[in-house]
C-alpha cells in the first residue's frame, strides 16, 4: 500500500509524485552529443544500424533494415560517436519514442545522441520514464506543436518535455523492479507469440497437404517427371495456372463505365489470406498509377519478404467492386470454370509455391520480385470441380478456427503489453511505491 505523501507535479502527463521528487527541465541532466568516431571501427567499436541487438532504433526500423540486409558500409567520419546506456531517436521517424544504446558503437547522423550529464540520474530508470506511452504522448504533442509535418524529433523537442527526478537510489529500486516484472511479463509474451507462429506454421501446412494431396489418405498417387509436382492424386489433372487464369486484367474492360470512386489498396493493408478494406478514393486519381482489379480477383504481393509472408487475398467488400492497389502486387482472375476462384487461391498460399517463388525471385537486394511468368507457368494439380468445393470447405472451416486462437492469444499480448505499459508507467512517476 502506497504511504508516501503525494503532490501534484505541475505537469499533466506525468500527475501526482511523491513529495520529495522533483520535476526538471530535461536538458539540466542530458545533453546532445555530436562527437565523431575516430579511425577505424574495431570489435569493439560496431555500426549500431546493423544488428537489432544494440536496441537503437525502433523496433520497426529494424526489420526494414533486416529486410534490405547486408546494410551498407557507412563512411567512418559520417558516424556518431554511440557509448553504452547512451540514449539515441531517430528524426527520421516517430515511433517508439526514445531508444537506449546497449553497445559502444557507432550511428549514422540520422539519429540524436543523447547523454547524461550529471550522477543525479541513472540511464536504466530513464529508460523506462523515455519509453512510457505518456511520455511518448507528450513528445508527439511537443513535435507536433512545433514542426508543421509532425514527422521528425530534434534535442530541442525533447528539451522542452520536462521529466521527474527521483533520488538516486530510488532511480536504482524502480528500474530493478520494472526489469524483474517486465522480464515475466515479456517471457509470457514471447511464449504467446512462439505458440502464435506454431499455429500459422500449422496453418500452412494443412493447406499445402490438401490443396496437392486433396482429403483422402488413401487416394492413389501419381508420379510426375517434375521439380515443381514429385506426384498428384491419380485422377487430378496436371496444367499450368496460365491455361486457367488470366494475370493483371486490364481496367479497359469497364470502358466508360469506371465508379467515380473505389477501394485504394497499399501494400501494408495486404495480409496473409485477407485485406483490410477501409481506404478509398476518386478513381481518376487511381487509375493512372496503380494496379486495377475488381470484386472477387486474387491479389497477390510479388516483392519480398511480402510474397514469402504470404500476403494473398480474395477482393471482397470493394467499393463500387473496383479497387486499385500498389504496383507490387499481381492479379488473378479465372478465364475458364475447370477451377475454382478459392481453389486458387488457396493453392497459390501453400508452401512449396512460396518457396519455389521465392528462389525464383530477381532484382537487387531489398528489391527482389517474382515475375509473371513464373506464376502462369507454375504447374497445378486440379481436382474435379466437386472435389475442389469440398476442398474449398474443409479448409474455410478449418482455417477459421485457427484463426480464432491466433486472434485469442493476439488479444493475450495486447493485454499484457497494455499492463506491462501502465504498470511501468505507475513506477516511474512514482504511483506504485517499491
Amino acid at each position: 500500500m502506497l504511504t508516501r505523501e503525494m503532490k501534484d507535479s505541475g505537469v499533466e502527463w506525468i500527475g501526482e509524485i511523491p513529495k520529495h521528487w522533483k520535476v526538471v527541465p530535461s536538458n539540466l541532466f542530458f545533453y546532445n552529443s555530436s562527437e565523431k568516431v575516430n579511425g577505424e571501427i574495431d570489435e569493439e567499436i560496431k555500426q549500431l544500424t546493423a544488428s537489432q541487438k544494440y536496441g537503437v532504433i525502433s523496433q520497426k526500423r529494424y526489420m526494414e533494415l533486416e529486410a534490405q540486409m547486408p546494410v551498407q558500409k557507412q563512411n567512418l567520419t559520417d558516424l556518431k560517436l554511440v557509448d553504452k546506456n547512451d540514449f539515441v531517436i531517430s528524426l527520421r521517424s516517430f515511433e517508439g519514442g526514445i531508444e537506449i544504446a546497449q553497445e559502444s558503437g557507432g550511428i549514422t547522423l540520422a539519429y540524436t545522441v543523447i547523454k547524461e550529464k550529471t550522477n543525479k540520474t541513472r540511464s536504466q530508470y530513464y529508460k523506462y520514464l523515455f519509453k512510457s506511452n505518456m511520455y511518448i504522448q507528450a513528445l508527439r504533442s511537443t513535435v507536433l506543436d512545433t514542426i508543421r509535418d509532425g514527422k521528425s524529433i530534434k534535442y530541442s523537442h525533447f528539451s522542452m518535455v520536462p521529466v521527474v527526478l527521483p533520488p538516486i537510489k530510488e532511480q536504482e529500486k524502480i528500474a530493478e523492479r520494472i526489469d524483474k516484472l517486465s522480464n515475466n511479463i515479456n517471457n509470457i509474451i514471447n511464449d504467446t507469440r512462439l505458440s502464435i507462429e506454431e499455429f500459422k506454421k500449422y496453418k500452412q501446412s494443412i493447406i499445402t497437404e490438401v490443396v496437392t494431396k486433396g482429403l483422402n489418405p488413401n487416394v492413389k498417387m501419381k508420379s510426375v517427371n517434375g521439380i515443381e509436382i514429385e506426384h498428384h492424386p491419380e485422377h487430378w489433372t496436371l496444367s499450368k495456372i496460365k491455361y486457367h487464369a488470366k494475370i493483371d486484367p486490364p481496367k479497359q474492360e469497364h470502358f466508360s463505365d469506371l465508379p467515380t470512386e473505389a477501394t485504394f489498396l497499399p501494400m501494408k493493408k495486404l495480409k496473409n489470406g485477407f485485406i483490410i478494406n477501409t481506404e478509398r478514393d476518386k478513381t481518376e486519381e487511381l487509375e493512372n498509377k496503380y494496379t486495377y482489379f475488381a470484386e472477387g480477383d486474387i491479389v497477390i504481393a510479388k516483392v519480398r519478404p511480402s510474397f514469402e509472408n504470404g500476403n494473398i487475398a480474395i477482393a471482397n467488400n470493394l467499393l463500387n467492386k473496383t479497387g486499385f492497389g500498389t504496383s507490387e502486387i499481381f492479379v488473378l482472375r479465372n478465364k475458364r470454370k475447370q477451377i475454382n476462384q478459392e481453389f486458387l487461391f488457396y493453392f497459390l498460399r501453400n508452401d512449396i509455391f512460396i518457396q519455389y517463388g521465392s528462389a525464383s525471385m530477381t532484382g537487387v537486394a531489398g528489391l527482389q520480385r517474382i515475375s509473371s511468368n513464373f506464376i502462369m507457368n507454375y504447374p497445378i494439380a486440379i481436382p474435379p470441380l466437386e472435389e475442389q468445393l469440398e476442398i474449398v470447405n474443409y479448409l474455410n472451416d478449418k482455417i477459421k478456427q485457427i484463426d480464432k486462437l491466433i486472434i485469442k492469444k493476439e488479444k493475450v499480448i495486447e493485454e499484457l503489453e497494455k499492463y506491462q505499459k501502465s504498470l511501468i508507467y505507475e513506477y516511474v512517476t512514482g504511483k506504485k511505491e517499491v
